[in-house]
């Protein structure tokens, strides 16, 4: 009996994050409300607060989802990495996938609102966790692809890994932005621009030296 209580009691948490997750997505953390999440899931304010005592908290549920999806992609992208740059050329596809398949998960995790002071509550300690093995499966490809010359020596690992981070993140937050006026604007697709920019990510880390590279 008491089994089946805390299953009705998970499916309900799982529900009230799911509902969480879509508001978040369709409308940002700071017009996002209690209310509105409530309501689509069919819950009063009450019971929403009953499981997650702040929008914070919630948010924190919703980023660890989406943390656990990306690190899971991650780990199985560079399972067959045969060099260093090639294990960073597949996070790199494995990112773009996350952003293709996981779009909410995507803008949830770009809106960056867990990353200072004590917000997040209980799921703060597994975001950082999981968060910190996605940063050093980077690394270690990095680590890795200096060792077998296939990524420049003269680059410091963790400054190489962030500007590959945040210059990836930035064309595919570009890209959501522009969702479905990209070529009209631009006058190129979404996926030529993406698979462009990723090449020149790879080009300015790379020596070169990359027939270990997937094809």
């Amino acid at each position: 009996m008491e089994s089946r209580r805390e299953k009705e009691k998970e499916n309900r948490r799982n529900l009230i994050v799911g509902t969480a997750e879509q508001v978040f997505f369709e409308k940002g953390y700071d017009l996002a409300t209690m209310d509105e999440i409530a309501k689509k899931a069919e819950f009063t304010k009450k019971s929403v607060y009953s499981y997650f005592p702040t929008k914070d908290e919630l948010f924190a549920a919703a980023v660890l989802r989406g943390v656990k999806v990306l690190h899971g992609l991650f780990e199985n992208a560079v399972a067959s990495a045969k060099s260093g740059f090639d294990g960073i050329a597949r996070i790199g596809d494995a990112y773009v996938r996350f952003y293709q398949e996981y779009p909410v998960y995507f803008r949830i995790l770009s809106m960056r609102r867990y990353g200072s002071g004590d917000k997040g509550g209980e799921y703060r300690s597994e975001i950082e966790t999981h968060g910190g093995k996605v940063f050093s499966l980077m690394a270690e490809s990095f680590s890795r692809g200096q060792k077998d010359g296939t990524i420049r020596k003269d680059l410091d690992p963790r400054t190489g890994c962030l500007h590959v981070m945040s210059v990836s993140n930035g064309i595919l937050e570009l890209v959501m932005e522009g969702k479905g006026t990209f070529r009209k604007r631009f006058g190129i697709s979404e996926e030529d621009f993406i698979r462009t920019s990723m090449d020149l990510i790879g080009d300015s880390i790379g020596t070169g030296k990359n027939s270990g590279a997937k094809k």
